[in-house]
């Protein structure tokens, strides 16, 4: 319903809130000297309209003596006569004389009616002739001089134009009201001066209210300085400058509160940096001595590794070394199976004593067999176990020793049967 006055009322907000708080003060005091000046120029102009509007009826009680005073000079009896109010046998009928008179001396207008039409009159028509022959309005000055035959005073509005007027009405011999006899200046004339006083006065105020308005704003501002420089130092506090000044913190005002206040916040800021940036300086210093540890880790590591490498690959010379000697104990051991299978073959051939002796070389041989395929299964594990490598040496050198015994064994049995 109101939505038309929304727009208007955010563009002044809008406006006034990028104002500064300096200019807000000079304005809110130049409003309010104008309105209070405003309020006293009402309440003076209120009672200055009062008592120029009793001086007025006042003026018009004399002017209306005057008036009178005037007529009585001509005579003192009215009667009517062939439609013509007379005045002691005198037509006053367009007889302008007698009201420019009363005009003269009282400086308003004057008429004489006829019932309740103008037969001389200084009020003017709209065209700027004289208001002849123009009837009275129906109102409280009709009803009270023509119907009551009592005099009226107050406010009417003739020909459209409000007037302070008096109204008496004339009667003829007999006392009957035959015409009326008015007097009565225009409102505007009675308030002309004062109208003119109001608005000097207006402008009056208006100056004064603009030339004090100019210092008014210079204190303002004065005083409002160090809000404007508070707000220079927040702004440079919140981009981090720290090194910004904060004035005004001796004060004992409201002002030098917040300034003290922003003094505190600034080095507390200060101080949060500072354990910030040790902090930070602590956190770089953990990092180096970190990155120090493990580079010396990881020389150590290198270092055994190296060293683990070599051992390990003299151990697998070594290994390899032991190994070709295996294969070679091994060939020999075949060799010399070969051998003894041949000799106990022509033992059996020859004798049947040495079948004994045979059977005892062929256990011999199956254990040789045995012996050899544990030896080629030690040669393999020798390269992922170096460790076990003497002992399956040391077994395979008990084998052949036994292998020698038992061809020893058969060479002699075969001798035997030789």
């Amino acid at each position: 319903m109101f939505s038309w006055w929304m727009a208007p009322m955010d563009a002044l907000r809008s406006f006034v809130g990028r104002l500064s708080i300096s200019t807000k003060v000079t304005v809110l005091n130049l409003v309010g000297m104008l309105v209070l000046s405003t309020a006293i120029l009402f309440a003076i102009g209120q009672v200055i309209v009062r008592d120029l509007e009793r001086q007025a009826i006042e003026m018009q009680r004399l002017s209306m003596d005057i008036a009178w005073s005037s007529l009585q000079e001509r005579g003192g009896r009215f009667s009517v006569a062939d439609g013509k109010l007379l005045l002691d046998g005198v037509v006053m009928n367009d007889n302008n004389l007698v009201v420019d008179k009363i005009k003269r001396i009282t400086g308003g207008t004057a008429t004489l009616f006829l019932g309740d039409r103008r037969i001389a009159t200084n009020v003017t028509a709209a065209d700027g002739s004289r208001a002849v022959g123009t009837t009275l309005a129906q109102g409280p000055a009709y009803d009270s001089v023509l119907r009551r035959g009592a005099p009226f005073r107050g406010m009417v509005e003739i020909l459209g134009e409000p007037y302070y007027a008096a109204y008496d009405p004339i009667k003829d011999a007999s006392g009957n009201p035959v015409g009326i006899l008015y007097v009565g200046i225009k409102k505007a004339e009675v308030f002309k001066t004062f109208d003119d006083s109001m608005r000097f006065a207006t402008m009056l105020v208006v100056l004064c209210a603009v030339v004090l308005a100019v210092p008014g704003y210079l204190v303002s501002r004065r005083l409002l300085r160090p809000l404007g420089q508070l707000s220079h130092v927040m702004t440079a506090l919140s981009s981090g400058d720290l090194t910004a000044r904060v004035a005004g913190a001796e004060r004992l005002d409201e002002i030098g509160a917040m300034s003290r206040s922003v003094l505190v916040f600034r080095d507390g800021m200060a101080e949060a940096e500072r354990l910030r940036a040790e902090q930070e300086r602590q956190r770089v210093e953990g990092e180096a001595l970190k990155r120090r540890a493990l580079q010396s880790m990881a020389d150590t590591v290198e270092l055994e590794s190296r060293h683990a490498v070599e051992r390990v690959a003299a151990r697998t010379q070594e290994m390899d070394h032991n190994a070709g000697a295996m294969a070679k104990s091994a060939g020999l051991v075949g060799a010399n199976a070969q051998n003894v299978a041949a000799a106990a073959a022509q033992a059996l051939s020859n004798a049947q004593a040495v079948s004994s002796a045979a059977e005892q070389l062929s256990a011999s041989i199956e254990e040789i067999g045995t012996q050899v395929g544990h030896a080629a299964g030690v040669t393999r594990a020798a390269v992922a176990a170096s460790n076990r490598t003497e002992t399956t040496i040391e077994s395979l050198s008990s084998a052949v020793g036994r292998i020698g015994d038992v061809a020893e064994l058969i060479q002699g049995i075969a001798a035997q049967t030789n």
